[in-house]
């Protein structure tokens, strides 16, 4: 006779044996916080719009500028993939992750 498995919840998991997301973010919430500071941050982009041309060190602070935002937002989208993945049946990771 066949016996039926069935893939347990995230929630019947081990956290032993789930992936430590913690060096990104500590929980949703902080995640959540440092997405709202990370888009409130977009604007700033303006200060540089017509400016790269004056000197070496506008472009300079704009180009480091803007490797701080892809850092802030590479790491943002790495935690919200990473669980939306841990648990495909999770709309609040899909909809972070499309965030």
């Amino acid at each position: 006779m066949e016996s039926t498995r069935t893939v347990p919840l995230r929630s019947e998991l081990d956290p032993a044996d789930c992936w430590d997301l913690s060096s990104l973010f500590v929980d949703d919430q902080a995640w959540e916080e440092a997405f709202t500071a990370w888009q409130g941050r977009i604007p700033q982009y303006a200060r540089f719009a017509g400016r790269l041309g004056e000197g070496p060190e506008v472009l300079a602070e704009a180009l480091e500028f803007h490797i701080q935002m892809e850092r802030s937002g590479e790491r943002l989208g790495v935690y919200a993939f990473l669980k939306s993945a841990e648990d495909t049946t999770n709309g609040v990771y899909h909809r972070m992750h499309g965030r």
